[in-house]
């Protein structure tokens, strides 16, 4: 199929790729639906433009979680199916078929506008043009909110500037410039976007900021939230550890106390998500109480959300978000944090943290992560084969049994296995939580899937016996269990019966249980994916590439599996799809940096009919 192949002939090959699995059914039911919206008496053309424009935007944005769709010359369907092309497959043609060069144009064009909204002409419509920018209307009206939202707090004049003699008295740790900075700069401006890697003082930072504007108002009403429970427990834990250990409070300091009452909690808790209604409490209609919200590991909070905390707090609040720009973008839809970093680089608005307090950047882990980031294929390569200290390499098994035995001798001795012999809640997850296996894919000889199955037969665990681990995969707001939450079964002696325990993220150091037919759904997870792991970190860490190419392998998956590590990390991979995928750095497709540059940002339609034709968020 060529460049000039007309757009009807799209819709019997979207047809042959949906009977396939390629395409979701949903871009097909959405194209179908707007395609209908065309006048019947409309050029058959238009029809088919709809249909075609329809379904990659819904496919683009639901499935492959970008924000928009990017209108360029040079787009083919394969650009939009997440799936590695085999020359000999059947379909290689038509995967590879030029979207036309001309639907920018066509999508331009006045006939089409009872589906295709020129940005801001009102009214409401499934689709919205802007620029070379294709939306669906949902996804339009939350980048613009949430640029909205942003430059709102952005464009506040400081306050005046902490001195850094009495930053530093905050603190009995040595801080360096950029991270003298990123304080002044959180404590002085509205909104303040903290970034850097793991070990370059995130949590250090948030510490003397707390204390330092405590001081000047100990009424201040502090919100402290992250994307999941784990993350949530982290920051807690970490900030507790700071209060205790860092910050250079007398024990009758009342500050002391009042630090030691702060709370955490994940965003859905801090906005109240009600599960009967599907809605959060806390809105723009209803804003919480709220002088200073601070939000950890924003990489992982897709657009939607981000949106949905952002209205829900006063005007007046102060707003601080933490994380890693590096780090894979969030699981579902937008990439906020790396938009924000880089339209507002070197800007107030950005703290950009460079010196890693945890990892050397002349060996090991830190080194190697530098390379991967900077781009640098064979570098890394490199440090990868000549660090025996705190790296590992192996080639990627690539056949299933091979896996398996790799697997049995890496784990024969390994100290991680002493888990299992723990009798209580405590010790069998202060154990499990040193070491991870993390994959890049669920599936093949080194998916996830499969890893899961080959650890639970060497362990000869039985499902749901004494030592099996499990990750719940929903929401469970009646049993206070989420996405994510990690679970270890354990026998009781005296009862003989197996309970599932799981930290009380509410509770540090306390742990609940439940019974089998309690638990929500779930997986084993002797294995996790690298997403999966984003928020944790583990003394030790083994990342298994696959031995082919797939779409799923980037830099920030490479960069973020390594980051898991604190002072091991053992890498199973090939040269070429080591070095291919650190060449590969993911890209959004998204409107949101250049919004945040602009002087205007256009009105949201009607917010009332976001909920047409766009499941989900």
């Amino acid at each position: 199929m060529t460049d000039t192949a007309n757009n009807s002939s799209f819709r019997s090959v979207l047809k042959q790729l949906l009977h396939r699995g390629l395409l979701a059914p949903f871009a097909w039911h959405f194209a179908e639906t707007v395609a209908r919206m065309a006048p019947v008496n409309s050029d058959s053309k238009v029809h088919e433009t709809l249909f075609l424009a329809a379904a990659l935007v819904a496919q683009n944005t639901i499935i492959n979680k970008h924000v928009c769709l990017q209108l360029t010359p040079d787009l083919q369907l394969s650009d939009f199916l997440l799936t590695t092309l085999d020359p000999d497959d059947a379909i290689a043609d038509l995967l590879t078929a030029k979207i036309p060069s001309d639907l920018l144009t066509q999508l331009g064009n006045d006939s089409f506008v009872y589906a295709v909204s020129k940005a801001g002409d009102g009214g409401f419509k499934p689709l919205i043009l802007e620029n070379n920018r294709l939306y669906l209307q949902r996804y339009w009206v939350y980048e613009n909110m949430c640029a909205e939202q942003l430059r709102a707090r952005a464009e506040i004049a400081p306050e005046p500037t902490l001195n850094e003699a009495a930053i530093r008295s905050n603190t009995k740790l040595t801080l360096d410039s950029d991270q003298i900075a990123a304080v002044q700069r959180a404590a002085a401006n509205r909104l303040c976007i903290i970034t850097g890697s793991p070990g370059t003082g995130k949590t250090t930072i948030i510490s003397v900021v707390l204390t330092a504007l405590l001081r000047g108002n100990p009424d201040l009403a502090i919100r402290l939230c992250a994307p999941t429970g784990k993350a949530q427990a982290r920051l807690k834990e970490a900030l507790q550890e700071q209060i205790k250990e860092y910050l250079t409070l007398a024990a009758d300091d009342p500050l002391r106390a009042t630090l030691g009452k702060l709370e955490t909690s994940t965003i859905h808790r801090l906005l109240k998500f009600n599960p009967s209604t599907r809605q959060f409490t806390y809105h723009e209609g209803n804003p919480m109480i709220a002088d200073l919200l601070i939000v950890d590991e924003v990489s992982m909070v897709a657009l939607p959300l981000m949106v949905k905390l952002l209205v829900a707090l006063p005007g007046t609040c102060k707003v601080i978000l933490l994380g890693d720009k590096d780090q894979l973008a969030a699981v579902e839809i937008g990439a906020a944090l790396a938009e924000m970093c880089a339209a507002w680089e070197n800007l107030p608005p950005v703290a950009r943290l460079t010196v890693s307090h945890r990892f050397s950047g002349e060996r090991g882990i830190g080194k190697l992560k530098d390379a991967i980031n900077a781009g640098e294929c064979e570098d890394a390569w490199n440090i990868l084969m000549e660090d025996d200290c705190e790296l590992g390499h192996a080639p990627s098994p690539g056949t299933y049994a091979a896996c398996e035995q790799a697997l049995a001798k890496y784990l024969g001795e390994h100290p991680f296995r002493s888990y299992l012999t723990a009798t209580n809640a405590e010790d069998a997850h202060a154990y499990f939580e040193t070491f991870r296996i993390l994959c890049a894919t669920r599936q093949g000889p080194c998916g996830v899937d499969h890893i899961n199955q080959c650890v639970q037969r060497l362990f000869d665990i039985k499902t749901y016996g004494h030592g099996y681990p499990i990750m719940v995969t929903v929401n469970d707001y009646t049993h206070r269990l989420f996405n994510g939450d990690i679970g270890i079964c354990l026998r009781d002696q005296e009862t003989d019966s197996v309970k599932v325990w799981f930290s009380d993220y509410e509770k540090p150091g306390a742990y609940r249980c439940f019974s089998i037919g309690e638990l929500p759904a779930h997986s084993p997870v002797f294995a996790m994916t690298v997403h999966k792991a984003q928020g944790s970190g583990f003394d030790e860490v083994l990342l298994l590439l696959p031995p082919q190419e797939n779409r799923v392998l980037t830099r920030e998956l490479i960069y973020t599996g390594v980051t898991r590590a604190k002072k091991k990390c053992t890498l199973w991979a090939n040269k070429p799809i080591f070095e291919g995928a650190i060449a590969h750095p993911t890209i959004r497709m998204s409107g949101l940096k250049d919004k945040l540059l602009q002087q205007e940002i256009p009105n949201p339609v009607n917010q009332a009919a976001t909920t047409w034709g766009c499941p989900g968020q």
